[in-house]
């Protein structure tokens, strides 16, 4: 029993071992970067006049929550007319939660506390999308409508869009932006390799829920 144990361990190794030469090898080429500009649908820009813009971010403080928040109230300054809509689940009072401090932030920016809605219902991608259309109403499905969210979040959120019906969606990567500047020797071991290692994690993880959102009927 040992002797299988020590067998079975051995080759656990070499297997995870081999997993990670391999995502090593991976990240040493530019597929990471072009799976997340695939997920972002890069290819798409928003079009029409936009009536409502939806945010699926994450909580303020928070890199991703911060991003998103610039992105809506930097494309509604320059579109003025239109109506907020902060998707993110909370048990608490919105304006004294994560749904409220995405509001702040975009208030901070110059967009008007009476054009944000808030729909704090959703669990998740599906979810939110099914509770935005409550909110909007069916009249909202023929609108252009833009979605503001995570580069490697972009595809999913705007097949679920689509899916329920809101036929003229289109999708905004809040995507940061390298410094532009001369980082000095080594960037790539010191900045790029790692990045995209981290890259391959957000890939599989969004792949995965892809292919269950795809088998469960929701895009």
């Amino acid at each position: 029993m040992k002797r299988i144990a020590r067998r079975f361990a051995r080759v656990a190794v070499i297997i995870l071992a081999g997993l990670f030469v391999f995502q090593v090898l991976v990240a040493s080429t530019p597929i990471p970067e072009r799976l997340i500009e695939w997920l972002s649908c890069s290819e798409m820009e928003p079009k029409g006049d936009i009536r409502t813009l939806v945010i699926l971010g994450h909580d303020i403080p928070s890199q991703a929550g911060l991003i998103c928040a610039y992105y809506a109230a930097e494309f509604g300054r320059n579109h003025p007319g239109i109506k907020y809509v902060v998707a993110m689940p909370t048990d608490e009072e919105p304006d004294r939660s994560a749904p409220g401090r995405i509001r702040d932030e975009l208030v901070l920016r110059g967009v008007s506390a009476a054009d944000i809605l808030y729909e704090i219902e959703g669990l998740d991608t599906h979810q939110q999308v099914v509770f935005v259309h409550r909110l909007l109403g069916d009249e909202a499905l023929a609108e252009p409508l833009l979605i503001v969210t995570a580069p490697a979040h972009t595809r999913r959120a705007l097949l679920c869009f689509r899916k329920e019906g809101f036929t003229r969606s289109t999708g905004l990567a809040a995507t940061d932006i390298s410094a532009p500047v001369d980082l000095g020797p080594w960037v790539f071991f010191r900045y790029t390799l790692w990045a995209r290692l981290e890259a391959e994690a957000t890939i599989a993880r969004e792949f995965t829920a892809l292919m269950v959102y795809k088998f469960r009927g929701w895009i």
